[in-house]
């Protein structure tokens, strides 16, 4: 898990490892997908669950 700011929205996130496969639940967690770092991430006020982040 790394956190940062997003692609120029001045938002700290955390950056989640996402695979395909788990795509579809990670985006019922509000997770969104960099465009350019092609890495799935959420805002760090969301609650996401413990293991989104292992």
């Amino acid at each position: 898990m790394m956190t940062g700011n997003t692609y120029g929205e001045g938002i700290e996130s955390i950056y989640l490892a996402v695979p395909f496969s788990e795509k579809d639940e990670a985006k019922s967690f509000t997770a969104r997908r960099h465009p350019v770092l092609k890495t799935w991430y959420v805002p760090v006020s969301i609650e996401i669950p413990e293991w989104l982040t292992e």
